[in-house]
């Protein structure tokens, strides 16, 4: 193997000390059990360490991990040898608000940290361990590229792959069998770069071994050793190639692979379980039940599946990334699979390397994509679960970085590696930057003691007061921020929820509820009990509102608090002294998603009022005797001021039948509130008119002063400031 140039070198330094950085502070920060199925891996390490053997499956519906492939638990219960009884992650408080709203706590479990659960950061750091040797074989892996950037890059695509990232931080065996499958392929590229001997093929076994007694599903890399055997016979000299070798080393490896992986199957026999202990992972027989007509089902989810492989960081199916993410992902994927047919512009094809990486990867995405069709069709759910093809990540990792550069002239390539090379690790220190944070965010302890922002706070039973809150434009169906600070009036020992609701007040009716979530403060992650009297939390949440405005409308931000979980009873809330009835933590504003306009291909001559506010198209709707007229208005600047609108009914000979005098959409959307561009659709309704409605007048009054702000229309003053609009027949 060429060794790298000196600034090479010290590259692949910053690389390993970044990937260091970033997983290890992962580790740390992430919740206890927040990766998929980690309560099921922990508890098999805690088993362990209880009864100092491996426990024993269950027979049943509960699921387990007990029947998995046993390196990686005796490795990390190795590793946890200092804490002999361990607690189960059953012996935890649980969140009862885990994954209950659309926004979701995605902790599991309350009060778990290095104090209360040790064995599961040791556990995740013998994951990270299992990167660090994943690391080492992406090196080796790199060396059958042409180019120094080109193995870097390599080594860079696998490191931060976000869910390699994620995985390096997690107590679960996904990440280690991807390692193990690197230090196999990469081992497999050192054997075909020079001749070896059959001690090198008994390595090449007991790496295999190992790797399929890290997760069973790596026994598709025993495709690759037909690779590594071509290389060793190719390399014997045309004049001096002899098969006899060849199969004494191939003999080898399987012999040592085999003693390793009979003993397992003979104790998962032993145990109950299938020979191969993957029934449960892999269900051979149903699968065989698919036929080709069932693919379309799976189809229109593919994305979902996509987006699981690339970044998911949560247990919930709620830890995305941006969209942009999946499809710059998805672009460097098929860029670098299709350079590989760029051959004039680059150097020949290495067939034999290209063999080892493409061929044993397709059964392993045959088989999930099988299995995700299988659970599709017969329980009518996707469980993506795209952590399960992370052993196939080396050798896609290795596929894109000798693909990619294939594009360009040679001249070209190191310029356009670089840049890939960069991008790709300055997104995944982004994302792990600001996805993280904002997933599993904590409730902040403010130094020093804070300002109410009013003389007389929400107090909730002398327990908690709530000095502020904070909001930003609210939009229906984006996401807005929103910040509570707490102060604890007391030392708390109960875990509070707290209940915020976005209500819409609506007249003569009950108010509509646009979004709501309850959660202890942090999104679980920082629950009350603990707090001291005097202490003061800043609590960020998220809401996104939902429903249909007719306008920039009035709300509430009532916050409740609630004894306990969800169902607990409210705690009585006061204010200056006075009982509160519904704790309003101030009145807000929501906008539709995109301002209201009139429909399409209407013909209105628009007649604008006091320079601000512009009519801009009417419908009549509705019998003579009923009539119902909407008004669509458009805000051309700011508003400053409240008005009232007033419809006159009128019938043929200009009398008034009727009027309807009222703020914009029922009140909900006083002119005040308007900013340039908003736009309001206005209803008004005639319950019964004693002769037939044919027009109205429409104009708009201050209510304080009965003043009328000008009306125009086409440059022409309306007199008594009001537009007649007549009812075609």
């Amino acid at each position: 193997m060429t060794p790298l140039p000196r600034l090479h070198r010290r590259i692949l330094a910053l690389i390993l000390a970044l990937y260091l950085l970033l997983t290890g502070w992962m580790v740390v920060y992430l919740p206890a059990f927040a990766s998929p199925n980690e309560a099921l891996h922990y508890e098999v390490v805690s088993l362990l360490r209880r009864l100092g053997r491996l426990p024993e499956p269950v027979h049943g519906g509960r699921d387990d991990e007990r029947h998995q492939a046993p390196l990686y638990y005796l490795v990390a219960g190795l590793a946890a040898w200092p804490w002999p009884n361990p607690l189960l992650d059953g012996d935890l408080p649980g969140n009862p608000h885990f994954g209950s709203t659309h926004i979701g706590n995605l902790n599991p479990k309350l009060r778990a940290g290095w104090s209360t659960l040790p064995v599961l950061y040791v556990g995740r750091a013998v994951t990270l361990l299992f990167g660090l040797a994943g690391l080492l074989g992406m090196v080796w892996i790199s060396a059958a590229l042409p180019s120094p950037g080109a193995r870097l890059l390599a080594i860079a695509l696998w490191a931060f792959h976000p869910m390699t990232l994620f995985l390096s931080a997690s107590l679960s065996n996904d990440l280690p069998v991807a390692a193990m499958s690197a230090l196999l392929l990469g081992y497999s590229t050192l054997l075909m770069m020079r001749p070896r001997g059959r001690g090198a093929f008994a390595l090449w076994g007991l790496l295999l071994a190992a790797a399929v007694l890290t997760k069973a599903s790596a026994i598709f890399l025993l495709l690759t050793l037909p690779f590594v055997l071509y290389a060793q016979w190719r390399q014997q000299g045309r004049q001096q190639r002899r098969t006899g070798p060849i199969l004494a080393q191939a003999a080898l490896a399987l012999v040592v692979f085999g003693t390793a992986w009979a003993a397992w199957s003979a104790y998962n026999v032993a145990r109950g379980l299938d020979v191969f202990g993957t029934e449960r992972s892999f269900p051979l027989a149903q699968l065989r039940t698919l036929h080709p007509g069932d693919i379309g089902l799976l189809l229109p989810y593919l994305p979902r599946y996509w987006r699981s492989i690339n970044l998911d960081w949560s247990v919930g199916d709620r830890g995305w990334g941006n969209p942009a993410v999946y499809w710059a992902m998805a672009g460097v994927l098929v860029a670098g699979l299709a350079g590989w047919g760029m051959r004039r512009r680059s150097r020949p094809i290495p067939w034999p390397a290209l063999g080892l990486h493409a061929v044993w990867i397709i059964p392993v995405i045959v088989i999930y994509l099988a299995v995700k069709l299988l659970v599709l069709r017969d329980h009518g759910v996707v469980i993506a679960e795209g952590r399960l093809l992370s052993l196939t990540f080396p050798s896609i990792a290795w596929l894109v970085a000798g693909g990619f550069p294939r594009w360009w002239p040679e001249k070209r390539q190191a310029a356009a590696t670089w840049a890939l090379l960069a991008l790709w690790v300055g997104a995944a220190a982004v994302q792990t930057g600001w996805l993280l944070p904002a997933l599993y965010p904590r409730a902040q302890l403010v130094a020093g003691a804070a300002q109410p922002e009013t003389s007389a706070p929400l107090r909730y039973d002398d327990k908690l007061a709530l000095l502020t809150a904070e909001v930003t434009p609210l939009h229906i169906g984006k996401p807005a921020a929103v910040a509570l600070t707490w102060q604890a009036l007391a030392d708390l020992t109960t875990d509070y929820t707290i209940s915020l609701q976005l209500l819409q007040p609506v007249p003569a009716g009950p108010w509509i509820r646009l979004d709501w979530q309850n959660s202890y403060p942090g999104l679980g992650m920082s629950p009350t009990a603990g707090w001291r009297v005097g202490e003061v939390y800043t609590d960020r949440v998220e809401l996104r509102p939902m429903g249909e405005l007719n306008g920039p409308t009035t709300a509430q931000l009532v916050v409740w608090v609630l004894d306990g979980a969800r169902d607990g009873d409210a705690l009585p809330v006061s204010q200056a002294g006075q009982t509160v009835e519904s704790p309003v933590a101030r009145p807000v504003i929501v906008r539709p998603a995109a301002p209201i306009r009139p429909p399409a291909g209407t013909s209105f001559s628009p007649v604008e009022f006091g320079g601000a506010i512009m009519l801009r198209h009417a419908e009549w709707h509705g019998p003579q005797a009923t009539p119902t007229l909407t008004l669509y208005w458009e805000a051309t600047a700011d508003g400053t001021q409240d008005y009232t609108v007033f419809v006159h009914w009128l019938d043929a000979q200009g009398n008034l039948v009727g009027q309807g005098d009222s703020p914009p959409n029922q009140g909900q959307s006083p002119t005040s509130i308007w900013q340039k561009g908003d736009g309001v659709r206005d209803v008004y309704r005639l319950a019964a008119a004693p002769a037939p409605v044919t027009a109205v007048r429409v104009g708009l009054y201050d209510p304080t002063t009965q003043a009328r702000p000008a009306a125009l229309r086409q440059g022409q003053q309306l007199p008594d400031a009001a537009v007649l609009l007549e009812r075609s027949k």
